[in-house]
């Protein structure tokens, strides 16, 4: 039993370095380089404790470490998209990665419309919980793109590359379809719901553009959303596409 113990403490050691080095090594590049690649890192950390065995509780506890300070950092508590400090850190990769292909992509910025009513109307916890229920909304509708909390009630997204403009707006607009028909709880055991509607300012971006050129057209594309329409005097619940030249183009799809 000694012998077959003593045979197989170079196993051991080998798991825990396995463990402490590959694992956390790939896990740091995750945190400092890009977010989405944090659940593929766990996965390997994983891999790599339980190959270690029990006696990688240091690893562990690094792993946990790790963990709470990439969850902490990185993402908006309330509704677990990536927090605004991450956007200037996705927009420059995405800008080096269409100025190294040649191609474009889409920034989107939604707001809700009228969020103050909510918190008015009922109770900010309710408007909390509706914050919550968009960023679910938003999430599985996505494949590959970036979501942020912008501000108190405004998420931006930024695509991967190769999107056009018919696509980006597209997207946009059945985000705002599904938020406009989709029905929020209002206070608990009320048995009453709300409906709410949101607005949309759509760029698409190039490897020419810089962070604040993409900032500040969005933010024009969402203001223009926001505007009084022959169809609707009151405005919002509209997604803009803002395009480069003479006259921006915006168009609404029905509801």
């Amino acid at each position: 039993m000694k012998k077959m113990l003593k045979q197989a403490i170079p196993e051991i050691v080998t798991g825990v370095a396995v463990a402490g080095i590959t694992g956390l090594g790939g896990f740091l590049y995750a945190y400092y380089n890009n977010l989405s690649a944090y659940s593929y890192q766990f996965s390997l950390l994983r891999l790599c404790l339980i190959s270690g065995g029990s006696a990688v509780a240091a690893s562990a506890t690094t792993y946990l470490f790790f963990r709470s300070r990439l969850i902490e950092g990185d993402l908006d508590q309330l509704t677990r998209t990536l927090n605004s400090g991450q956007i200037d850190k996705h927009l420059r990769q995405q800008i080096d990665d269409a100025k190294d292909n040649n191609q474009n992509f889409a920034v989107i910025l939604l707001d809700i419309d009228n969020f103050k009513s909510i918190n008015d109307t009922y109770i900010h916890e309710i408007g909390n919980e509706t914050l919550r229920k968009v960023a679910e909304l938003i999430r599985p509708r996505t494949a590959g793109e970036f979501i942020f909390r912008y501000g108190g009630d405004e998420f931006l997204l930024i695509s991967k590359t190769g999107m056009d403009a018919r696509w980006a707006y597209g997207f946009a607009n059945r985000l705002r379809q599904e938020i406009a028909k989709h029905e929020f709880d209002g206070l608990t055991n009320s048995g009453k719901t709300f409906l709410i509607t949101a607005s949309c300012g759509v760029v698409l971006a190039s490897g020419d553009d810089t962070i604040r050129s993409i900032r500040e057209r969005v933010a024009l594309a969402l203001k223009q959303s926001k505007h009084p329409r022959p169809d609707c005097p009151q405005g919002k619940n509209f997604t803009f596409l803002w395009e480069d030249g003479p006259g921006n183009h915006s168009s609404r799809s029905p509801s």
